[in-house]
């Protein structure tokens, strides 16, 4: 990856996604396990990642904002009763 930023977003995007968190880059290079560990072991994240429930989520709305491109675009998961989000 370029930048922390996009690091942290790309395993963002896995992660709203519920998808199998997989790494893929040499694990013995330390500096990119030094660049990325604060990301990777983000307890948050991962916690957000392992509560499936179901369903990844679903495109509510796409607008392009004052004209720009590309589009932007706003996605919904459903929550359960027992999940502290409610």
């Amino acid at each position: 990856m370029k930048s922390f930023a996009e690091d942290r977003s790309h395993f963002g995007a896995w992660v709203i996604t519920s998808s199998p968190l997989v790494l893929g880059y040499d694990l013995t290079d330390a500096s990119v396990t030094d660049r990325v560990w604060s990301i990777i072991s983000n307890t948050e994240a991962i916690g957000i990642n392992q509560a499936w429930a179901g369903h990844p989520g679903r495109r509510v709305a796409a607008w392009t904002p004052n004209g720009t491109s590309p589009h932007r675009y706003a996605v919904a998961v459903g929550c359960d009763g027992d999940d502290g989000t409610q």
